[in-house]
């Protein structure tokens, strides 16, 4: 066993450890005083970010009251107590099939722009430099050169239609 276990394990290394007397500490009320001033804590300092809204709890407080999941409740409807629909599709009720905002009605669908105004468009982007014309203003050789683009195109337009 002990070609196992270091030397210093041993009973007899421990009683040699200890074997003068440990002198008991002073407390606080002994320590002598000093002439320099109490310390302060340190300065409060404001943390980034939005601070916290709610208490920060004590070890073992119950949190703020929680709800309870609705898991495995059947719902039923409060007019007829069936379980298969509840009251906003309920037949009993009068405005059953009543939206709140049913009389408000969508838009119609914009018109799609013919074929010639949409490939002059094109071309326009394409002179441009793929530029929006709304975000720039351009200048007169551009749009004397779009609309003698455009014409072109119109030209040869009324020549295939013929």
């Amino acid at each position: 066993m002990e070609d196992y276990i270091a030397p210093c394990f041993t009973i007899v290394e421990y009683l040699k450890t200890y074997q003068h007397v440990l002198q008991p500490v002073e407390g606080p009320a002994n320590w002598p005083i000093s002439d320099m001033s109490r310390p302060h804590p340190p300065a409060f300092v404001k943390m980034p970010g939005r601070p916290k809204t709610q208490r920060r709890r004590e070890e073992g407080e119950q949190p703020k009251g929680t709800k309870l999941t609705r898991v495995g409740i059947k719902m039923s409807c409060r007019l007829c107590k069936k379980t298969d629909h509840n009251a906003r599709r309920c037949p009993k009720n009068p405005e059953a099939g009543n939206k709140v905002n049913a009389h408000i009605k969508r838009a119609k669908t914009r018109k799609r722009k013919d074929t010639e105004s949409a490939s002059t468009s094109a071309v326009a982007n394409d002179q441009a430099g793929n530029r929006s014309t709304r975000a720039k203003r351009t200048t007169t050789t551009e749009r004397v050169t779009f609309f003698s683009y455009s014409l072109v195109l119109y030209i040869r337009q009324v020549k295939c239609s013929r």
